[in-house]
């Protein structure tokens, strides 16, 4: 298990009543747990639930009342609060065009469906179209009907229970189906699908505030056209995974970034701008796939179920670390920064160094003039008018000696090896990057942190993250808190917060921000 957490990649093996083989079915996130629900398993379509407990690493099969939707592949989903919304699909027989939501935290914990009635002219029937929620409204964008493709931008607006086909601008993309369309912000980017005629992969965005679409011109090398791929945001990122471009599946992983406008390749496949995956990794990639599902979670994590190879159908789970892939990325843009050989040489040299930390009776030898350069706190304290600027040794207390070490080789070097540090390290870690104010080093061990929240680590992170002002840890407690606030708010845990008065005030006006 150790060494599967060092994985960028890794087969997850859970526990439970596994659901059956399928492709073009839907999963999405609430509450903590992954929604499966229909899809095609080569002879008919589904209409069951199954649902994958992040925190316990279990499978089991939703039992539900109400309205049951029919059987239906190639559907669409998306959440708002606790609902799970569908729309359309194929049946084996017909194309669909109802509407139905899951009301997954019913009375007295039981999941119900409700058919929606709603006014308005509703979305014609059709199926591998895409919904996405933008504050209070659901956008239903392309699909393909048996007979041709669609292009239009459809609202349903859930408080007033209406479709809206608004007016929209800009350029137009071609009409298609089977594409991605993610949310960033308060824009959604659609990329890929197919047209009807030929496999597409432009990038096109829509501001959901002026209803305007744009063509985005992207650098790097783009993926090949694609159909029944995924793709999910993380932080600044679109991660692009699998599909069919024609002529085979793919498990090739993708990346946009938001802030260049460029595609990178991170893999050891495939041509372009290259983030190099740890080779133990490649022991646990999935193999090619469309129409699968890929779920993102807060803790960075991408979870990938099911899809079709060629041959069969499957219901395989596998979870991808982007948290790792980022981390590798870090150190990358980190190590650039650090003038190479020279400075790596002379890092715990005692030879060349004018300064020595003594921790727990053992020496670092260091060098006032570089650590001054990477870390304004170590110039005020070697450069100022002090006694402490005359002195040659340190003691350092309140840390322990491996992870000072590893502190001072990450300011030398840009690098550490962020896979052999347990949660102790890390966050003592994180806590001197704060103190001396070493960015670079706050932000990795931030990003590495997150993966560690759960329920019963939660309240400890908070506190710990506001201690150390990692804005970006403790954004990501908050919301795993609010999340799963009926469950923490019973535990032991959650008292220690009640001795930490101004978190306290933060976590109740988020809740009712959240109410609101």
């Amino acid at each position: 298990m150790q060494n599967n957490n060092r994985m960028i990649w890794r087969k997850i093996d859970p526990s439970g009543k596994q659901p059956g083989d399928r492709a073009a079915h839907s999963c999405d996130l609430i509450m903590g747990k992954l929604f499966i629900f229909g899809g095609w398993n080569g002879m008919n379509a589904l209409a069951d639930i199954h649902i994958y407990d992040l925190n316990l690493n279990q499978w089991s099969e939703l039992q539900t009342n109400g309205e049951l939707p029919s059987y239906r592949n190639n559907h669409t989903t998306a959440v708002y609060q606790t609902k799970l919304y569908v729309h359309g699909g194929h049946n084996g027989n017909t194309w669909l065009d109802d509407l139905y939501y899951l009301e997954t935290q019913g009375q007295h914990g039981q999941a119900s469906w409700y058919k929606v009635h709603p006014q308005g002219q509703i979305p014609t029937a059709r199926a591998c179209h895409s919904l996405n929620i933008v504050q209070k409204k659901l956008y239903l964008f392309g699909g393909y009907d048996g007979q041709e493709c669609f292009n239009e931008i459809e609202i349903y607006d859930i408080q007033e229970n209406r479709w809206i086909q608004p007016i929209v601008s800009g350029t137009i993309p071609t009409a298609r189906n089977a594409h991605t369309m993610t949310r960033y912000k308060e824009n959604l980017y659609l990329f890929g699908g197919h047209s009807g005629a030929q496999h597409l992969q432009d990038l096109h965005v829509f501001n959901t505030y002026k209803l305007e679409w744009t063509q985005v011109i992207t650098k790097g090398t783009l993926p090949k056209g694609l159909r029944g791929h995924t793709a999910n945001l993380i932080q600044n990122n679109i991660y692009v995974f699998g599909g069919y471009d024609g002529s085979g599946r793919s498990n090739d992983l993708f990346i946009f970034n938001f802030q260049t406008y460029q595609w990178v390749i991170p893999n050891h496949h495939g041509t372009g701008t290259y983030l190099q995956m740890e080779e133990v990794a490649l022991s646990q990639i999935p193999q090619p796939r469309q129409r699968h599902s890929a779920t993102a979670t807060e803790n960075d994590l991408i979870y990938i179920f099911g899809g079709f190879d060629g041959n069969k159908w499957l219901n395989d789970l596998y979870v991808l670390d982007v948290g790792l892939l980022e981390n590798r990325t870090i150190q990358e843009e980190n190590y650039q920064r650090v003038i190479s050989n020279i400075h790596k040489n002379l890092f715990n040299n005692q030879e060349l160094s004018d300064i020595t930390f003594q921790i727990c009776n053992q020496k670092i030898y260091a060098h006032k003039i570089y650590l001054a350069a990477q870390s304004p706190q170590f110039k005020a304290l070697f450069f100022s008018d002090t006694k402490e600027s005359e002195q040659q040794i340190f003691v350092i207390e309140n840390y322990t000696y491996k992870s000072f070490y590893i502190f001072l080789l990450f300011v030398y070097t840009g690098f550490i090896n962020v896979a052999e540090l347990d949660i102790e390290l890390m966050g003592e870690i994180l806590s001197l990057a704060d103190q001396y104010l070493i960015d670079g080093l706050k932000n990795l061990m931030q990003k590495s942190i997150k993966k560690y929240i759960n329920n019963e680590t939660v309240c400890d992170l908070l506190i710990f993250a506001q201690k150390c002002s990692a804005h970006s840890l403790k954004n990501a407690c908050m919301n795993h808190l609010l999340k799963n606030i009926n469950i923490i708010s019973e535990s032991p845990q959650y008292e220690k917060l009640e001795l930490q008065p101004s978190l306290l005030t933060e976590i109740t006006r988020a809740l009712l921000q959240h109410k609101e």
